[in-house]
């Protein structure tokens, strides 16, 4: 049960990473402007439309993400330890 939990907790880390990610990129921004009126939804939300969104493509997209969320940054890895 608990393996179960931790791939679970995983999972969710990462489709949140790349909605945090997506919401932070231009062409990101402009997919959620046309998602929503008042540009209030999750970065869950986000992420799993990044994967999801039928007719559109963003493997090319996650393919540049992966180094990044491989190795992260040194300032975002020093500040979530501190």
């Amino acid at each position: 049960m608990g393996r179960l939990v931790g791939i679970i907790c995983l999972a969710y880390r990462l489709q949140i990473e790349l909605g945090v990610r997506f919401s932070s990129d231009a062409q990101g921004r402009q997919r959620r402007a046309q998602r929503t009126v008042t540009d209030r939804v999750s970065y869950f939300w986000c992420g799993q439309h990044v994967l999801q969104e039928p007719g559109v493509d963003w493997s090319a997209w996650l393919a540049g993400q992966w180094d990044h969320l491989l190795t992260p940054d040194t300032d975002t890895a020093l500040a979530e330890a501190a």
